[in-house]
């Protein structure tokens, strides 16, 4: 040992850093204590960097894992980046589908619900019945069992033979929805051979549209679908 230049001591200030370098500050002693570690949390994720600390994390350091929460997606027609911070676990639930009852015909369209429909979901399509009914000449008789309501009706007055009796006026009977709508009492076409007429409006024919069925009425003439023991047949659309 030098006894003209002894060796100085100082607190230890090493940096940890990428590459060695020479210091010019004093001599370390066996029992100083180095600054390698500190207590700040690792963080949980976050993007990639090579970091700037001037500390090391302890080998026994823990991340606190992936945060989790509620799926949040949303359907669309391109994919798109979020900016959530969270994942969602694979036995989550995943909003995909709704309860709505789809339309059963309507104006094409791209639409934009957020939500899309089941594989077997079924269209209603256009409803049709036909069938036939027997008058019983009083002012209102209700033909029901169609299972839905009609748009548009179409009445025969059942004839088997007598066809210049077919040609008379009350031979069919017909009507849709803004038809009946124009007079309270239900407005009706009717076939009028006998006036040179092929249809006519009359009132009190089909009296209604109902949510099951139909009513017609009578009105003691040829020309009201309900004479009593004539048989009609019907086409109904809904």
């Amino acid at each position: 040992m030098n006894i003209n230049n002894p060796t100085t001591f100082s607190t230890p200030d090493l940096t940890l850093s990428t590459s060695n370098s020479s210091g010019s500050a004093g001599a370390l002693r066996a029992d100083d204590t180095i600054l390698v570690f500190d207590t700040t949390l690792p963080a949980a994720v976050g993007t990639a960097a090579t970091g700037s600390a001037s500390t090391a994390p302890r080998r026994d350091h823990v991340h606190a894992g992936t945060s989790f929460a509620a799926p949040a997606l949303t359907l669309g027609t391109a994919n798109g980046a979020g900016a959530a911070t969270t994942a969602f676990a694979t036995n989550s639930t995943i909003l995909a589908f709704d309860t709505t009852v789809p339309a059963s015909v309507g104006t094409n369209a791209t639409g934009s619900a957020t939500v899309a429909s089941r594989r077997d979901h079924v269209h209603t399509g256009a409803l049709i019945a036909s069938g036939s009914y027997t008058g019983d000449g009083q002012a209102t008789q209700a033909v029901t069992g169609l299972g839905f309501t009609p748009k548009y009706l179409r009445l025969d007055r059942r004839y088997t033979s007598d066809q210049t009796a077919a040609q008379s006026k009350g031979a069919n009977v017909q009507a849709y929805t803004s038809l009946l709508d124009n007079n309270a009492a239900g407005m009706a076409l009717t076939g009028n051979d006998a006036t040179n007429e092929f249809l006519t409006y009359t009132i009190d024919c089909i009296r209604s549209f109902d949510s099951d069925g139909f009513t017609v009425g009578d009105a003691g003439t040829s020309n009201h679908p309900n004479n009593n023991t004539t048989v009609y047949d019907f086409v109904a659309i809904g």
